[in-house]
């Protein structure tokens, strides 16, 4: 598969399973990456910190230390800079990691604390809280390198009618698709009508 999502949100808490699905996991990642050698790899952990301990924690850095020399990537998502500072796992994350994404942010402590242990300069800091969020689009700031910038991101409606976590929304994609027999297609060309029509979570 091109794609492969593992929930794990159930496994982490259960002292008997986590082990076992966590020693599995990694025996597959390093399986597939040994099985493509030429294919560009993509690993990603979103809000993991719960997770890096014992086997996944020795996972993680590991991935970090040798999957870009495999033709891949591996990246970690946090909504805090404490977890990286305060764990070896975390070290190896900012020891390896070329590149750096910083979202919007409303506490400036956290970003002076994100920006002294990432090494941002006062150029890049400014640049960090110069991001804006609006109705229409959000930027980010991205450093790859000695080079950073700041990206204006803008989703098309089609897409947005997919992805957005808005619960108002994403159950009226649902309720859409549930009234066109489950097709997704026509579900969202009626999303993205409904959206210029400011009808959306009224039918």
């Amino acid at each position: 598969h091109r794609l492969v999502c593992f929930d794990m949100a159930r496994v982490k808490d259960d002292k008997r399973l986590y082990p076992i699905v966590a020693m599995l996991l990694t025996e597959l990642s390093l399986d597939t990456i040994r099985k493509f050698p030429d294919e560009i790899k993509y690993f990603t952990m979103d809000e993991a910190w719960s997770m890096l301990s014992e086997a996944m924690g020795e996972f993680v850095e590991y991935m970090y230390r040798t999957l870009r020399k495999n033709n891949g990537s591996m990246t970690i998502i946090t909504q805090g800079i404490d977890e990286i500072v305060n764990s070896t796992v975390g070290t190896a994350i900012i020891n390896n990691a070329e590149t750096k994404m910083i979202l919007n942010h409303t506490d400036k402590k956290q970003v002076e604390k994100v920006g002294k242990h990432l090494g941002f300069t006062t150029e890049e800091m400014k640049k960090i809280y110069s991001i804006r969020v609006n109705k229409e689009c959000r930027e980010v700031f991205l450093k790859q390198g000695n080079d950073s910038f700041v990206f204006v991101l803008e989703v098309p409606t089609s897409e947005h009618a997919i992805l957005t976590s808005n619960p108002v929304e994403r159950n009226h994609l649902l309720m859409l698709k549930k009234i066109y027999g489950g097709k997704l297609e026509f579900a969202v060309r009626q999303w993205e009508e409904d959206k210029r029509n400011g009808t959306i979570g009224k039918k």
